[in-house]
């Protein structure tokens, strides 16, 4: 738990220590997604499929975030990315996410493999700069539902630096 900043621990349901094996965050997604955990391959080829099937919308996906935004969305996940030098958020860039209550909202630690699921109504990380630049017009509207969280985690990350 100490991998998260203490605002979120209230909103994590689950935790997921994945074995460091070159394919943990596969295994991850799929702890989260309660799949087998066999199925981590599935995941992978499912990301190839997503990224041929949207390779110009996608552009050159060279970095682990922008897997993160294949993952969310192939899947249509919230997916929040922890890591030593960044937080971000990752929304689908094609489909409206489910409303709050049927939302999966994953949460995952990129340097220490670990992987929680949260309740869907947590505070959020800022938003991805890639969603902004690559998302479909029709789902601009569905930040909306997440303004408030985000600025909870802002000001909680504010406070704790500053104040």
């Amino acid at each position: 738990m100490n991998e998260f900043p203490k605002v979120l621990h209230p909103y994590i349901k689950q935790v997921y220590d994945v074995e460091g094996d070159g394919h943990c965050g596969f295994r991850a997604i799929v702890y989260c997604l309660r799949l087998h955990k066999d199925e981590w391959y599935k995941i992978r080829v499912n990301l190839m499929e997503e990224l041929e099937t949207h390779t110009t919308e996608y552009g050159d996906i060279a970095a682990f975030s922008d897997t993160c935004v294949l993952i969310a969305s192939r899947y249509n996940v919230v997916l929040h990315c922890f890591s030593r030098h960044t937080n971000t958020t990752h929304l689908s860039l094609w489909s409206t996410p489910p409303p709050t209550h049927e939302c999966i909202a994953i949460a995952i630690v990129l340097v220490y493999a670990r992987a929680r699921r949260r309740v869907p109504d947590a505070v959020m990380p800022p938003i991805t700069p890639q969603w902004i630049q690559r998302r479909r017009p029709c789902v601009v509207e569905c930040v909306t539902q997440y303004i408030e969280r985000l600025h909870m985690y802002n000001h909680y990350y504010h406070s704790s630096f500053h104040g």
